[in-house]
Order: structure tokens, then sequence, then C-alpha cells
């Protein structure tokens, strides 16, 4: 390594070290308040396919905030095959009151694809979740799930 090049890594690592953070300024203005978390609903459930074989795990979980936003979540696991969604719903809305949530996952008992929907109920402690695949003989079945609400 040169001379000249020593100089300078030696320069810059005493500016570096002279060099501390500087003063904390003042502080900056109120923020508008955030929406925090207000309540969680978590739900799980079974669902059989006419009594055969097949099965899938229900998991229902709805997230609402204090500006009446509502951050659902769904999964459906059945065999080595899993499907989850996340829905974000605006305050006052179907969704939001609902807790709505949909994910995609086949019964495999038809060539169609079917999906689940679930949705807390009218109190908004309790879940179900539909599937609807019309092909299906597990088309328009309701489950329900149970829940504790934090």
């Amino acid at each position: 390594m040169s001379v000249l090049k020593m100089v300078v890594i030696a320069a810059v690592v005493f500016a570096m070290a002279a060099c501390g953070p500087g003063e904390t300024g003042p502080a900056g203005p109120q923020g508008t308040p955030g929406s925090g978390l207000t309540k969680i609903v978590s739900c799980t459930g079974f669902a059989d396919s006419d009594g055969d074989k097949l099965g899938w795990n229900l998991v229902h979980e709805v997230y609402t905030f204090s500006d009446g936003s509502v951050l659902a979540t769904c999964e459906v696991k059945g065999g080595n095959l899993s499907s989850s969604s996340v829905l974000m719903h605006r305050a006052n809305t179907p969704g939001a009151r609902a807790g709505g949530c949909i994910a995609t996952r086949d019964d495999e008992t038809d060539a169609t694809s079917g999906i689940w929907i679930f949705a807390l109920g009218s109190v908004g402690v309790a879940s179900n979740a539909k599937y609807a695949d019309p092909g299906s003989p597990t088309h328009g079945r309701v489950f329900a799930l149970s829940c504790a609400s934090e």
C-alpha cells in the first residue's frame, strides 16, 4: 500500500472519529393519532366432506382497529396443501362488519375449483365458513368455528 493511500485512510478515520453526533433539535409537530387495535377474534374449526376422508382445518382471525377498519385473515389446511388470505376492510363497510375473508382451497371432489367464505356472526364472536363450488357435494355447506375474543 502506498504512503499516499495510508495518509488518506488515516485522515478519513481521524475525521470520522473527531466528528460525533450533532445536538438534538427541537421536537417536531404532533402528528395525527394512529389507529390502535381494539379487538381480536380468533376462530378455529374443522370441515369434512360428507364423512369421507377429506378434511380441512379452518382458521379465521379478525382484528378490529379504533377507526373501525378491520383486518381479516383466513386459512384452510388439508392434507399437505394450505391456502390463506388477508383482507383489509375500511370502516363501516359490509366486509368490516362481517370480518369477511375468502380463501381458495378445492375439496377435490370434482373438476371445478372451490372457495371458502369466512364471516363473523351478527354478535361478532362466532364465525362460520361456507364452501362454494356448484359442482361439489360440499357446495353450500356451512361449518361453524369456535371463537375466542381478546
